[in-house]
């Protein structure tokens, strides 16, 4: 679950202000978006429907009347019906408080309260009964009490089925921690269905000490209300407390109070255009989603455009035949242990309940897009043509929203990187984007006195404000997994490696080359041909008499960052710079000549939100060393870092190792590798258990352990790989081991390492070209040999 140190408890009050519904307040709501704090909204930065006057009066009237405390005995199934009865007391008190607002409220310019039967829905809770969905092929789950009286529950209702999707479970143990992680499976399983919310509900309950917790599940861990005591000799200030929680929620008047997302509902998305009218895209299928509490929680949907149809800003609804027209499969862009989550129905194993599936709120509450308003101008967005694109939706923490953005602009139309419709951060109709910040402490403040130790040995960490990040993208395929012969596989890491190369030499390194990062393109696509322009215009500017003016910001930041170490080393400088140049021109010629590499694309590389700014890396005011990666891919030094749990500045060879960790994974785990020794069935293991060293030292021998023997054989794809990565991981250690050297030696040009940077990622993209033109001069014939 990853919530150790994220774990945050609140007084009730201030429980009660996060989950109402709460407007910003209008001093906050035109704010130019910062570029070190993003759009962190904070708890006081809004007005609360709870705290109106005409709420607090009626919660004065109706919340006097007493409720029985129920006695419980620290049995579990003898104490499900006492709760029970408990929190239904609770929910009919909400309920007839609801209903005086509703009337005496009504609509006051600020707040609008709904009729009981218009709002959101919250019913009684009935007990021990288990959901009718479960999660990739678990048992069904069995909350110990499910909001909602109908015989069968869901995370998601499957087409055709009754029942009602639940919006609160709880759960009951003896102990918290107990609780604590019993209740965050069920999170898990609303995060599931739902995979764009931005946080989930439970209610805890602790029936050896008689009491509860509200819980609020997040993208940045968990905050807790502070324990209330509900049995007999429990204070009315305590009950009281907790029905005041309890119609907070009773209040959500639409999607974005719940925490739900108002451009889709599962099946149609509302997109922002270049223009002012909003495009209107289908959803066909899930891509790729892994869902975790605590985390960016990335997911992938592809989606359809189906004509011109737009929506305009005076529209109230969205009406759209749903395109099938789409030839793309949910299994398309995923490998085998990326896959897509599927919810399945408990009696129809195998249904999938998540794909293009619709939000039953949305049938009451129309779809809308929002940002903020301020920014729109800044950004660049793009008409949507008709036919498919791909949405990537992402939490990043605060001081990574807009990297992404800034990575696919530098690199537009560059050969082997995407081609950006839009990136930005949704908004909702209570003026705010969709962000946990409101549930954590605020910046500055005493985290221990927030920090709830769940489990020993805890300290607090700093809190992990997140916000959601919509990304829209022209460009979809397979992972390249799915390559049709070993030298397919070899393009397709060519021609994503030199995506990586593009993106570095507009600015940023990747830092996190993983195989659900490299796509296969369905078809050939044209783009610019690979080039080492942007180095050479540095170099000149470097180079140069005078303030280089008129090119790239980038640029601009890189000689401003190099200039002292020119100064200080001179013609050594100089030596330096054009000895990088002549590698990378070397580069580009045996590529284009060698490789015959032209504009068509094969392969690209995505998701740049962990991207680290290279011309300032190394400046402290940057948070340069922060350890970043897709744990199955990390070179051996970051993995080193991370088992140190220090910082780590990140190198060129780092993504290169990356690189390689994907060749031994598509090959190993490839759909079509069906190799019959014992050894390869062990690498498979290992490499799904974390524990590709393993068998990473072993494909470095010269034989394979039990190549030998006479039982069974290796997949073809393995004996065609198998010469080339065993080079291509040699070559790489003995580059490594050259930077390591160029450290203990004080190389000069460690004063700033920009320039020893930029050398060892031509070098590092350079090793693995040699490797490609040789072998593809000795074993053609083997490299093309259908799989």
């Amino acid at each position: 679950m990853n919530l150790k140190g994220h774990t945050w408890q609140f007084p009730p009050d201030d429980i009660t202000r996060m989950l109402s519904p709460k407007v910003l307040q209008l001093q906050y709501r035109n704010q130019p978006r910062d570029e070190v704090t993003g759009f962190r909204h904070l708890l006081i930065h809004f007005d609360s429907l709870i705290d109106h006057p005409t709420v607090v009066q009626v919660m004065d009237e109706v919340f006097i009347r007493p409720l029985t405390a129920p006695i419980l005995q620290a049995n579990e199934p003898l104490d499900y019906e006492p709760v029970a009865d408990f929190l239904n007391q609770c929910i009919s008190l909400c309920d007839i408080a609801y209903g005086k607002i509703a009337s005496q409220l009504g609509e006051d310019g600020q707040f609008t309260v709904k009729a009981r039967t218009d709002r959101w829905l919250v019913t009684s809770f009935g007990y021990d009964r288990q959901v009718g969905d479960k999660i990739r092929g678990a048992h069904p789950l069995k909350p110990k009490f499910v909001e909602g009286s109908d015989t069968a529950c869901w995370w998601k209702v499957p087409v055709g089925e009754k029942g009602m999707q639940m919006h609160i479970c709880s759960d009951l143990k003896a102990e918290w921690p107990d609780i604590i992680l019993q209740c965050a499976t069920y999170a898990r399983g609303q995060f599931y269905a739902d995979p764009l919310r931005s946080f989930v509900v439970v209610i805890a309950v602790n029936h050896k000490s008689s009491s509860l917790r509200v819980l609020i599940f997040h993208h940045g861990g968990l905050s807790a209300s502070r324990e209330f005591f509900f049995g007999p000799n429990a204070d009315e200030g305590s009950h009281r407390a907790f029905l005041k929680i309890l119609l907070s929620i009773f209040l959500w008047q639409g999607p974005a109070d719940a925490g739900l997302p108002e451009f889709t509902d599962g099946e149609t998305w509302v997109l922002p255009s270049k223009t002012q009218e909003h495009t209107v895209a289908t959803q066909t299928s899930i891509l790729f989603y892994r869902p975790s509490i605590r985390s960016r929680e990335t997911f992938v949907a592809l989606l359809n455009v189906p004509g011109t149809l737009l929506l305009n800003e005076e529209s109230e609804a969205v009406q759209v035949t749903p395109s099938m027209d789409s030839s793309a499969s949910a299994a398309e862009a995923v490998g085998k242990e990326l896959q897509h989550i599927q919810l399945e129905s408990a009696t129809v194993p195998g249904r999938n309940v998540l794909a293009a599936q619709k939000t039953d709120h949305q049938n009451i509450y129309p779809l809308k897009f929002l940002d903020h308003e301020p920014s729109r101008k800044e950004r660049n967005y793009l008409d949507i043509p008709s036919g498919d694109l791909v949405a990537k939706c992402s939490w990043p923490s605060y001081l990574r929203c807009g990297v992404e953005e800034k990575v696919y602009e530098s690199c537009r139309g560059d050969f082997g990187t995407p081609t950006l419709y839009a990136s930005y951060e949704p908004f909702t109709s209570n003026h705010h984007c969709m962000t946990n910040s409101f549930f954590l402490p605020p910046p500055g403040s005493n985290l221990s006195v927030y920090f709830f130790p769940i489990w020993n040995e805890e300290t607090a960490r700093e809190p992990d404000y997140r916000s959601l990040v919509v990304s829209l993208s022209r460009d979809r395929g397979k992972t390249i997994d799915n390559c049709e012969s070993a030298w397919d596989l070899c393009i397709f890491l060519l021609h994503s490696m030199l995506g990586w190369l593009s993106m570095f030499q507009s600015g940023y390194m990747h830092r996190d080359v993983s195989i659900g990062n490299l796509f296969m393109l369905p078809k050939e696509v044209e783009m610019e041909p690979f080039s080492i322009k942007k180095f050479t215009d540095f170099r000149n500017a470097m180079l140069g008499d005078g303030q280089p003016t008129g090119i790239r910001q980038e640029i601009q930041d890189k000689v401003q960052q190099l200039r002292t170490l020119q100064q200080q080393m001179g013609d050594k400088f100089t030596e330096a710079i054009e000895k990088v140049a002549r590698i990378a021109a070397e580069l580009e010629r045996k590529v284009t000549d060698d490789l015959r590499v032209t504009k068509k694309c094969r392969a690209i590389i995505s998701d740049g939100d962990l991207a680290a700014y290279i011309p300032t890396y190394f400046t402290k005011e940057h948070g340069h060393g922060e350890l970043s990666g897709t744990t199955e891919f990390m070179s051996p030094s970051v993995i080193a870092a991370v088992a140190r749990g220090g910082r780590y500045l990140h190198k060129p060879i780092d993504d290169m190792y990356s690189f390689l960790f994907v060749a031994l994974w598509a090959t190993v785990l490839h759909p079509k590798s069906r190799g019959t020794k014992p050894s390869e069935a062990a690498w498979k293991h290992h490499l799904l258990n974390n524990a590709r060293i393993e068998v990473l030292n072993e494909w470095k021998r010269e034989y394979f352990f039990d190549e030998e023997d006479e039982d069974g054989t290796y997949s073809h794809l393995v004996l065609a790989i198998r010469p080339i990565l065993r080079e291509w991981v040699h070559a790489l250690d003995h580059l490594d081991q050259e930077f390591t050297r160029a450290i203990r030696n004080k190389d000069p040009l460690l004063g700033n390492p920009l320039l020893l940077y930029d050398e060892y990622a031509y070098r590092g993209v350079t090793l693995f070209v040699d490797i490609l033109i040789k072998h593809f001069a000795s074993s053609k014939d083997v490299l093309e040999t259908p799989l």
